[in-house]
């Protein structure tokens, strides 16, 4: 399993990454990946602001809920991230 959240904010924007919750509220982002519909059902992932390596944070009043994604979404980021991909027999394919 993965340890991404789904993070949507008020733009509507859906974001997988790395979070990380300060005591204020703020969510940062580590590892960002926007979440787009590509078609026919279909979701494609696209860097989120992609012209900085620096963590992003997100103000708590522009956070609408941070959530578990769905196991197959977990694992589409983990390939995205890493490379490494989990096929569903379980063995490791990198």
């Amino acid at each position: 399993m993965s340890n991404a959240k789904l993070v949507r904010i008020f733009s509507g924007e859906e974001i997988l990454a790395k979070v990380t919750i300060n005591e204020a509220g703020d969510v940062t982002l580590d590892e960002p990946i926007l979440i787009m519909p590509a078609g026919e059902g279909r979701i494609g992932f696209a860097p989120y602001c992609p012209f900085t390596e620096e963590n992003i944070t997100i103000r708590a009043n522009h956070v609408v809920f941070v959530v578990e994604p769905t196991t197959a979404l977990a694992d589409n980021y983990r390939q995205a991230t890493t490379g490494i991909h989990v096929p569903d027999n379980g063995g490791l394919i990198v």
